[in-house]
Formats: structure tokens, C-alpha cells, sequence
């Protein structure tokens, strides 16, 4: 898959620097999902999960373990 990627990089960087720039950033932007590990798990078990509105209306998540310092 690398070696694809690689080639379609070099390939669009010849014919379009900007698309590529545009690729690259799309990918590098995007990073790989994973199943969480037990002790992620664990971990997110005992978080408080915090769901506020920002400031262009999207809805947001937190999570929150404690109260700080």
C-alpha cells in the first residue's frame, strides 16, 4: 500500500505540485483507527464525558478525569 501511495505521489507531483501538497495533507491529516487497548479502556471507563457547543455551533466532547489541580 505504501509503495502505491509513494507512486501516486510522485506521479501527481510532477503533473501538480498543488494537488499533491492537497493529497498529502489530506493524508497526513487522517490518522489510522485502532481497537483500543484494554487499558485504554479501562481508562475511558472511569472518565466523565462532557459534550459542550463551540464557538462555530459544532458539538464537542470531552472527557474529564478529576478536577484538577
Amino acid at each position: 500500500m505504501l509503495k502505491i501511495i509513494q507512486g501516486t505521489m510522485q506521479l501527481t507531483g510532477r503533473l501538480s505540485p498543488k494537488l499533491s501538497a492537497n493529497i498529502a495533507m489530506y493524508l497526513s491529516s487522517r490518522p489510522r483507527r485502532h481497537a483500543d487497548s484494554e487499558r485504554e479502556k479501562a481508562q475511558q471507563s472511569q472518565a466523565k464525558k462532557i459534550t459542550y457547543r463551540g464557538a462555530l455551533g459544532t458539538e464537542n466532547t470531552a472527557w474529564s478525569w478529576g478536577r484538577g489541580l
